[in-house]
């Protein structure tokens, strides 16, 4: 219990049944997170007890008094179970690294609320991110439980899912569409496994056993980060006018899926960054192992960064952030900023 480790881990800790008092469960996978939860009730929790034997403890991101979080996670914490194998509290929406990890009284009081948990009861802190600085808050967690960080899914194993998924209902699919699919998600698995529903019901009631890029495109969101993908292409090969033309065809397609255009700006600021770390790294294999990204993905951007100086890559990020904060200070509207950023990534080239 001294590393922090990842959600595979961690299922190998539930089917093992190790007896555990803390867990710290963070990341952007809000799916995975809230299935290892899911898991623990099922684990520890009786059908007819879980109204009685959990309890959750949502903060809505305001500022808590240490003292007052400290008191209600112990007082709840001490309640035993009346039906179940173990009381859970969960606490979420609060940032426990906010609170100085060098406080003694802090160190101290939690030590002790974290050791001394009934062995009737667990434990769950839910965040998108940690201080992982804060050595002696994760030690609390360390010392009587796991910390476990959540990401997404690589690609190469998203694709596999959605390949072996689709698989069960007899229905094959290419890597294109796979490709596709995964990019029109953002990787977020609650929305693939939403979309493979959609397909597979689709596929079903059509009498079809294959899905390929056209049914992709009429069944599922716009692609937003291959649409990104295109519009860098047509950048890099000096044609601006085609990059604003895809632009505006993507935000029409926004209009009607009622997507909000910032989307657009947060890929493109996210796709400027990945060109960065591919131009420093150079090599495909290198781009899959390091960045964890599908080989069709490692292709296109190791051949886009070939497009522009680093000094250029790194200026144009620079600028996203510049564009980004003048919307926001109501400078400059959505649209005009995409615009300028497109024609400003045609000077960098």
């Amino acid at each position: 219990m001294s590393d922090i480790i990842d959600v595979s881990s961690f299922n190998r800790v539930l089917k093992d049944n190790v007896d555990f008092k803390t867990v710290f469960l963070f990341g952007e996978e809000e799916y995975l997170i809230q299935s290892a939860i899911s898991g623990m009730k099922k684990m520890y929790l009786s059908p007819e007890g879980e109204q009685m034997d959990c309890c959750t403890l949502d903060y809505d991101n305001k500022n808590v008094p240490v003292n007052d979080l400290l008191t209600d996670i112990e007082s709840n914490l001490m309640i035993p179970p009346w039906m179940s194998k173990k009381r859970i509290v969960i606490v979420k929406n609060v940032d426990l690294f906010q609170y100085n990890s060098g406080d003694k009284d802090f160190l101290d009081r939690g030590s002790r609320i974290f050791g001394n948990i009934p062995q009737e009861s667990l434990l769950i802190f839910v965040a998108e991110k940690i201080d992982k600085r804060k050595k002696s808050t994760l030690s609390m967690f360390l010392k009587n439980g796991y910390v476990v960080e959540v990401n997404y899914m690589e690609e190469e194993k998203l694709a596999l899912y959605i390949r072996k998924q689709l698989s069960k209902s007899g229905i094959s699919i290419d890597e294109p569409s796979i490709n596709s699919l995964m990019s029109r998600c953002d990787k977020k698995l609650r929305q693939v496994i939403t979309e493979i529903k959609k397909l597979t019901l689709y596929c079903e009631g059509k009498g079809i056993n294959s899905i390929d890029e056209k049914l992709i495109e009429n069944m599922c969101p716009p692609d937003i980060r291959g649409t990104v993908f295109n519009i860098t292409d047509a950048i890099g090969s000096g044609d601006v006018s085609q990059a604003l033309i895809i632009l505006d065809t993507l935000l029409k397609n926004l209009l009607v899926s009622k997507e909000p255009p910032i989307k657009i700006r947060a890929m493109f600021t996210k796709h400027i960054k990945q060109l960065i770390c591919a131009k420093e790294i150079g090599n495909e294999r290198e781009i899959i192992a390091q960045m964890k990204v599908h080989p069709f993905v490692a292709k296109k951007i190791n051949n886009q960064a070939r497009n522009f100086s680093m000094n250029s890559l790194l200026d144009l990020y620079a600028r996203c952030g510049k564009v980004d904060a003048d919307i926001k200070h109501g400078l400059m509207e959505e649209r005009q900023g995409l615009e300028m950023l497109i024609i400003l990534s045609a000077g960098a080239r």
